[in-house]
């Protein structure tokens, strides 16, 4: 087994790194982001070499996390089972746990949720996504093994590597020595194998979408190429101001020194010491030369639309929404943001699916260990409802003004449904409420009564 747990390592190393960097990008850590390690194009525009870099990354993640992972919430028709779940929110703080999944998958494809027993307590915990590697037929949210790697560090910083491998009644324990996993006695009984008191495995995997990828998997390199630009944009002119001097003629560089001695001295010592530049005249008073500063144009013009281009397709390929894009709008509307959201929401449903059967794991390995303690019993699928609510910026006075609208030509429970300022859990209850209302109005005049008086005092038709 030991030799095992290193060859998996070794195989899985080049899928590790990858979702290293993608989470390294995404905190902007210089280790993984290219602009910021560089080398200048020479050593003469060394010291006005520039290096942007354009967060694109985190704004389309934390939008994500934002709009569809902020509000996460679980409820339950069984008293006893809402309790339950105050109780694993007190315990574990749900609500960032959830968050914070949604972040991790949705930057690196995937990320991981180990749920454990403590002092006859359930415990959860993320795990980062390069840390686990699942064995699995056909299904990964069926392993019938889980490897996880992680490591301590001492004060000192000494590195300690360990491996914990899951299968579906226990979990053993493994630390790295001489070129190897060797067996570990963690376990209370100074073993290093001890059960994990469920009948499947602990670690749930929590997937971004069914091909494992995050959403700036594809657009990563657009990103460095905008910050290319951006930083070779920079560097020009940072370059061109009084960089470039055209001197021709005979410039005197000739200067008498403490000892009484003249001295020549190059071009840029001279303008460093003396900061003036001096050229002899003729006998009618004509300069031997003269000097002036170049200025390098650029098109600015060509440079910007090519950014727009590039952030138009970062943003568009990473299913998210550029909020600058839209605000800059004049002619942005309600239906304009809502087409812009389409691809954003689709994509948003793609993970809460995943989302949902991650959790339904979560709380059977929750269920099992009830069992065991002699806890009253639930059923994940039906019992327990995941709700996950969009959070968006609202346009309450035109949403408003659609909502009259809506009411006055669709049932009243449909246009609460579509209008933006209800809540789904809040619909029921404001349309029946509505509809009470309306039915207490004073009603007008029969249409048809209306239309006869009309007709009664019109001028009769002359054939």
């Amino acid at each position: 087994m030991s030799s095992i747990i290193l060859n998996i390592e070794n195989v899985y190393k080049p899928r590790a790194d990858h979702l290293r960097k993608l989470w390294g990008y995404y905190n902007s850590d210089p280790n993984y982001v290219p602009v910021y390690t560089r080398a200048p194009i020479s050593i003469l525009k060394e010291q006005t070499e520039t290096r942007v870099h354009s967060d694109f990354f985190a704004d389309i993640i934390d939008m994500k996390v934002g709009y569809m992972g902020s509000e996460i919430d679980f409820i339950s028709p069984l008293p006893d089972i809402n309790v339950m779940i105050d109780e694993l929110e007190s315990i574990n703080n749900l609500t960032v746990l959830n968050s914070e999944s949604i972040r991790l998958s949705a930057a690196t494809g995937i990320s991981h949720r180990l749920v454990y027993i403590q002092a006859n307590q359930i415990y959860m915990r993320n795990i980062e996504p390069w840390s686990v590697v699942y064995e699995y037929t056909s299904d990964i949210f069926k392993p019938t093994k889980a490897y996880w790697y992680y490591s301590t560090s001492t004060i000192e910083g000494k590195e300690t590597k360990y491996c914990n491998v899951y299968d579906d009644k226990s979990v053993s324990y493994y630390v790295y020595s001489v070129n190897d996993y060797i067996p570990s006695n963690q376990a209370q009984d100074g073993s290093n194998q001890e059960p994990h008191l469920f009948s499947i495995i602990p670690i749930v995997p929590v997937l971004n979408n069914g091909l494992q990828k995050g959403n700036c998997d594809k657009t990563i390199e657009m990103m460095d190429s905008y910050d290319y630009i951006m930083s070779d944009w920079a560097s020009e002119i940072r370059q061109s101001r009084l960089t470039y001097l055209k001197i021709w003629g005979e410039l005197n560089t000739t200067f008498t020194n403490s000892m009484g001695e003249e001295e020549q001295v190059s071009v840029p010592d001279w303008l460093t010491k003396f900061g003036t530049m001096l050229f002899g005249m003729d006998d009618q008073g004509n300069k031997y030369g003269d000097a002036q500063f170049l200025e390098k144009k650029q098109d600015s013009t060509s440079i910007e639309s090519l950014l727009d281009r590039y952030r138009e397709h970062i943003f568009d390929q990473s299913h998210s929404l550029d909020i600058k894009a839209l605000t800059s709008a004049s002619s942005a509307r309600v239906f304009t943001v809502k087409a812009a959201m389409l691809k954003m929401e689709s994509d948003a449903s793609t993970t809460e699916v995943y989302f949902r059967r991650s959790m339904k794991i979560m709380f059977q390995l929750i269920n099992q260990y009830r069992a065991i303690a002699g806890l009253s019993q639930f059923d994940p699928e039906v019992d327990i409802k995941t709700i996950m609510q969009r959070v968006f910026p609202v346009d309450v006075d035109t949403s408003a003004k659609a909502l009259q609208i809506l009411l006055q030509v669709l049932p009243t429970k449909k246009a609460y449904e579509i209008s933006d300022l209800v809540e789904p859990t809040e619909v029921e209850e404001l349309a029946l409420d509505y509809d009470k209302k309306q039915m207490l109005l004073p009603t007008g005049p029969d249409l048809s009564t209306q239309l006869e008086e009309v007709d009664a005092t019109a001028d009769p038709i002359e054939e």
